[in-house]
């Protein structure tokens, strides 16, 4: 009865904001189009636009079922059905916890008016195992139950949900950036450069306690590694390098001496104070090009700021005093890598500015990467 009457109540505020939007609106702006779209099919979108900053679990109904919606920095990142709570949310992966809802929301709302629900769910490689969409509110809320996420070869997410030792539903997907996102292949790059423009990195990275106790000495005096992981080659490294100043502390190498270690530092961190730019030749859909400048600081902040670790190989050394170097942007969650091939003047180390050319392809699928650095796939 109590549950009952809560969502009456929610029901009534939500019809009394509706009816006077003027006074509290604000424009927002959408993730992505496929969200916005969600919102004006399903006759949100003028309550939406008077939500403030934060996560709105049952907030408004479709159908009768129960809406979340998530709003950061006055953009609406998502809107689905409310199945999952802010722990479970932040416990599975928000990922994927978003893209059931939205997803379940979108066929039930036949958004795609082009196909049926099973048509597109066909076309999506999304499977029912077994159970169905319609049990995962149900079964989410339920203490005996319990939630389980596979990830099978970074290729496949499947979400399951049991009590002891019988499953009681399950749900199959890619993990394919344009799937979880719900964005299409023009709409990705065309926002990528939307966000980089906007986007500046607001600091220089620090050290943590954690991080110093992780540090690995060399043989060598005063040369420190900090190891976290390579990825698919072992010379495709996310490894840090320090020395000890004067003072004692630790400080990121960054000299002539240890090039290969300063570059490590410069593309995978933003430990090390520097003005370089990045002119990026962008490879978009359809053999298409784009040209964009960012600074390398903002482009290594955004790029972890989405979920990304950066991995750096050095491919060569040039004899103009140039290196030609692949940094790769892994978004393990989301499933795809920002691949840039730069060439770098090495006469950074002492100035630590300048131009670095570069030639991004953006949004690469993870799953269908074999092999980098110019051989065959």
């Amino acid at each position: 009865m109590k549950s009952c009457s809560k969502h009456i109540i929610i029901m009534l505020v939500w019809l009394l904001v509706g009816v006077m939007p003027a006074m509290t609106a604000t424009t927002k702006e959408y993730k992505t189009d496929l969200i916005k779209k969600i919102a004006q099919q399903t006759n949100l979108y003028q309550h939406i636009d008077t939500l403030t900053d934060g996560e709105h679990t049952e907030w408004g109904y479709y159908k009768s079922l129960p809406i979340t919606v998530i709003v950061e920095d006055n953009c609406v990142t998502h809107i689905g059905y409310s199945i999952f709570s802010s722990a479970q949310r932040a416990g599975i992966g928000r990922c994927v916890c978003n893209f059931l809802e939205r997803y379940y929301l979108e066929i039930d709302a036949s958004i795609n008016e082009q196909v049926t629900s099973s048509e597109k769910m066909q076309i999506d490689n999304v499977k029912v195992l077994k159970g169905g969409f319609g049990q995962l509110r149900e079964l989410s809320a339920d203490s005996t139950v319990l939630i389980n996420l596979q990830i099978i070869n970074e290729r496949e997410y499947i979400m399951g949900w049991h009590r002891d030792t019988t499953w009681l539903c399950q749900i199959s997907f890619p993990i394919e950036y344009n799937l979880l996102a719900g964005v299409n292949m023009d709409e990705r790059e065309r926002r990528l450069s939307e966000e980089l423009s906007l986007y500046h990195a607001t600091a220089i990275d620090t050290l943590h306690l954690e991080d110093i106790n992780q540090m690995t000495k060399a043989w060598q005096d005063n040369y420190y590694t900090f190891k976290r992981g390579s990825y698919l080659l072992e010379n495709l490294s996310a490894n840090l390098y320090f020395e000890k100043n004067d003072s004692g502390n630790l400080v990121p190498i960054f000299n002539k001496l240890y090039p290969i270690e300063s570059l490590a530092n410069l593309f995978t961190s933003n430990l090390v104070e520097n003005n370089c730019m990045l002119v990026i030749k962008l490879r978009k859909y359809g053999f298409k090009s784009d040209s964009i400048s960012v600074p390398l600081r903002d482009w290594v902040s955004y790029c972890q700021q989405t979920g990304c670790k950066p991995y750096l190989g050095i491919i060569s050394m040039e004899e103009s005093g140039d290196a030609v170097c692949e940094l790769v942007m892994h978004n393990r969650e989301m499933g795809y890598n920002h691949i840039m091939k730069m060439t770098v003047p090495m006469n950074i180390l002492r100035t630590r500015k300048g131009h670095i050319l570069a030639r991004l392809n953006s949004y690469v699928t993870a799953s269908r990467i074999k092999n980098l650095f110019g051989e065959k796939e």
